[in-house]
């Protein structure tokens, strides 16, 4: 459902869980993704209203998470198919925050300086036209000796 704020779409995407689940779909079954931490506990929060008045149990609920949420929960699922190094932690505190952010940043500087050194072996190894200056290609111990 895509809609401006106060439009109903938290109201829709309830009413449909419900009917689904009248025309015998398990409640567990049904899942509802949403943008926001807000709407995804607000969607919650309805959900078990709604379902409680037709007898469902909160272990059976429909599932409402965030994309970011339900993608994290996929890959903390399946990290072993996935083929992971380890499962991924979730985020937790500034700490937990800071280290995920020098991550990306440490990575970030490697590939920024990947990127230099194959345009530095470009500028100085290479002459006009892919050759060197006796035109034959540079060697790989020319290559090896400026990285």
């Amino acid at each position: 459902v895509r809609a401006g704020a106060g439009t109903g779409k938290t109201h829709t995407m309830i009413q449909r869980a419900v009917r689904l689940v009248r025309l015998g779909v398990p409640p567990n079954c049904v899942l509802m993704v949403t943008f926001s931490v807000k709407a995804a506990e607000e969607l919650c929060s309805r959900v078990g209203h709604a379902f409680a008045a037709l007898g469902v149990p909160p272990r059976l609920l429909p599932v409402g998470k965030t994309f970011h949420a339900l993608a994290f929960f996929w890959v903390r699922r399946y990290w072993r198919a996935l083929e992971l190094g380890a499962a991924p932690a979730p985020l937790t505190g500034d700490a937990g925050v800071r280290k995920f952010m020098q991550r990306v940043l440490e990575e970030q500087v490697a590939e920024k300086r990947l990127e230099w050194c194959v345009a530095a072996l470009r500028k100085h190894l290479l002459r006009p036209g892919g050759a060197d200056a006796d035109g034959a290609p540079p060697s790989w111990e020319a290559v090896l000796a400026f990285a």
